[in-house]
């Protein structure tokens, strides 16, 4: 306790003098100067080459929705067999043959349709300044990027302001329930007056499975959710459990070998567990961002 309220002194201290600390290169590695034989270093030379290395690991081209292609620095065009090319404007002091980096054949497994579509609103448009004098203005949506490098080479982040969608459920029509059960989900459906018109089950057995199998067994049954709510035109109805009583007296099960080894099968997590993530696997499916739940 000591220790924390030291450290909030401190930061307090340094709120009300203005004073902003950032390390570029991580505090972990620095300290590491310190100590080099205990962290892995044969000399400080060695040493300063990994701090020099993850101080330049990344950098951050911000965009802005009145330039073209939605940045100034770092233009994104769409190449005729569908990937992207990106023109990355370099600074002056590495400026040896050319101004610009071109990147091509860039492709995103996640987000493509978003990045496209943000690229189609770049547009040029006539307009009038206060004083009434004719103008052009170019008008669209930004796109940041972030560039950063691992021991694998360059990735890419590119950030963007997604467009709302059009919802098409309508509460009106009815809904599709959901219980969310140890094995499997038990699906319903009702007409607008409450009447069950249909009855669904959707197996899940994640009992064996490890972690990452069990996500991916529930992103599956997530979908399959979602593509039924989006074919009828229904929400989803999912009900709230609070089990603030009940987790204090759940105790996880003794595991055995197999369970070790397999990491403790997601069937034997704790309800409110299980619930949470079926829930995150739901609302990350493309489909249902256009059903209301």
């Amino acid at each position: 306790m000591a220790t924390l309220q030291n450290r909030l002194a401190a930061l307090k201290a340094d709120q009300e003098a203005g004073t902003v600390r950032i390390c570029f290169g991580s505090k972990k590695l620095f300290h590491a100067q310190f100590d080099l034989q205990a962290n892995g270093y044969a000399d400080h030379e060695e040493w300063k080459a990994d701090w020099s290395r993850a101080r330049a690991s990344q950098f951050f081209v911000l965009g802005s929705q009145d330039e073209t292609a939605g940045c100034q620095s770092c233009q994104t065009t769409l190449a005729q067999d569908g990937t992207l090319s990106l023109q990355l404007r370099l600074p002056n002091a590495m400026v040896t043959s050319g101004k610009y980096l071109n990147i091509t054949g860039v492709c995103f497994a996640y987000g493509y349709a978003q990045i496209k579509a943000a690229l189609a609103t770049s547009q040029r448009i006539h307009t009038q300044t206060k004083d009434g004098k004719p103008t052009v203005k170019r008008i669209g949506t930004a796109l940041s990027y972030r560039f950063v490098r691992d021991d694998k080479g360059w990735r890419i982040f590119v950030s963007v302001e997604v467009r709302p969608v059009e919802q098409v459920s309508r509460q009106e029509l009815g809904a599709i329930g959901v219980d969310l059960n140890a094995d499997h989900l038990a699906v319903a459906e009702t007409d607008r007056f409450g009447n069950l018109i249909g009855t669904r089950r959707i197996d899940l057995i994640t009992y064996g499975k490890t972690q990452d199998q069990a996500k991916a067994l529930i992103g599956d049954a997530a979908v399959a959710l979602a593509a039924q709510a989006q074919a009828a035109g229904k929400p989803i109805v999912l009900e709230t459990l609070n089990f603030q009583k009940k987790r204090p007296n759940w105790k996880p099960p003794i595991p055995s070998k197999r369970d070790s080894y397999l990491r403790l099968p997601a069937t034997r997590w704790p309800p409110a567990s299980r619930r949470r993530h079926f829930v995150q696997a739901l609302k990350s499916s493309k489909l249902i961002r256009r059903i209301r739940r």
